[in-house]
């Protein structure tokens, strides 16, 4: 009988949280520092949490556990859901009061009202109606509290629909249902199906000394065929066909191209993984609104240097962590303009500036 040694074998067996917390570079930092160029270094690794976000966690969470989803979420009515202005004064007294009033009626209305004067609330009402304002939204208040306690993330009842409908269309499209099927390896079963397993690999080149962190929604290991095939889910607001485009705009080269690197380095390590290959990385791509799942291949995932598509150019992941490394390591003295802007008498050239920011871009 064959025995087959687990990926998971080779992955960091840590939460979600503390891989989170995890100095090292990864694809959201690149991704970010491309898009926000020098002005944003110190920010790359701010919490990032949006509503198109959030979405895609929870689509990840039923694909991979969905055991696990009344332990993430907390779920409200969406007739709970206030407007942004009350749900921004809600949350400020969630802030303040949380861990003293677990219910909104429990707080002074006199706390309520010097809240309101600080932050600006709805300064043309009555003290009155401004309170009758919140109080409506009493229940949110209370959720988010709750959640806030619980390490939860409060999302609606329609936001939660939505994600199941996403999940469904997955498990009952022709072109994606084998993608997640219940994993059923075992020592003697050549295929392997894995869920968001974290990996983490060195870097030395040029003088930088990098550690990068990736974390693949799905990994497929063929062991007969002794392949790994890196599948990324893409809950997207372009529609299923539109997908190159969310592509070049969110960087997703830089995800396909590390996560390979990482992964590769990793197995080129271990004696039972060493002459595995890679096949092209794959993004597997719902839209919440046409449900219309399909399946996009990037065949340049083990390209090294600049690539080029149509009119864009796409800088080799390296290439950016190098730069970054570079400026992470500088004083705030020394950080005061981008590398290649001279202080200097001399000046700097309009020309090469349009050659590196425009030509680099639209190569």
């Amino acid at each position: 009988m064959v025995t087959f040694k687990s990926i998971k074998n080779l992955s960091v067996n840590i939460t979600e949280d503390e891989y989170r917390k995890m100095n090292a570079m990864h694809y959201s930092m690149l991704s970010r520092f491309i898009e926000g160029g020098f002005e944003s270094i110190d920010h790359l690794d701010d919490p990032l949490s949006t509503p198109s976000l959030t979405f895609g966690k929870m689509v990840d969470l039923m694909i991979s556990d969905r055991s696990a989803f009344n332990d993430v979420y907390a779920i409200i009515e969406d007739k709970d859901m206030p407007s942004d202005k009350t749900k921004e004064m809600m949350d400020y007294l969630a802030d303040i009061y949380g861990n003293c009033y677990d219910k909104f009626a429990d707080i002074p209305e006199e706390f309520i009202e010097n809240s309101c004067q600080k932050i600006g609330y709805r300064k043309t009402y009555l003290p009155k109606t401004r309170y009758s304002s919140l109080d409506k939204y009493r229940q949110y208040y209370e959720l988010i509290n709750l959640a806030r306690k619980t390490n939860k993330t409060l999302v609606t009842q329609s936001e939660r629909r939505a994600a199941i409908a996403c999940y469904n269309a997955l498990l009952d499209s022709k072109s994606t249902k084998d993608f997640f099927k219940e994993d059923l390896f075992e020592a003697n079963r050549d295929l392997e199906r894995v869920y968001q397993l974290k990996f983490v690999s060195d870097y030395e080149r040029n003088g930088h000394k990098i550690t990068f962190k990736v974390m693949p929604d799905l990994l497929i290991v063929d062991h007969k065929a002794k392949t790994v095939r890196i599948i990324d889910l893409k809950t997207s607001s372009f529609k299923e066909y539109e997908f190159p485009w969310a592509f070049v705009k969110f960087n997703y080269q830089i995800q396909a191209r590390l996560y390979y690197r990482v992964i590769r380095n990793v197995l080129a390590k271990d004696e039972y993984f060493k002459d595995f290959t890679f096949l092209p990385s794959q993004f597997v791509v719902i839209n919440r609104d046409t449900l219309n799942p399909l399946i996009w291949t990037f065949d340049s995932f083990d390209k090294n240097g600049t690539l080029s598509m149509g009119k864009t150019s796409m800088r080799d992941p390296y290439d950016i962590a190098e730069e970054l490394d570079t400026y992470l390591h500088m004083s705030a003295d020394e950080r005061i303009v981008p590398i290649g802007v001279s202080l200097e008498h001399s000046g700097n050239s309009i020309e090469n500036w349009f050659k590196k920011e425009v030509g680099d871009a639209d190569a």
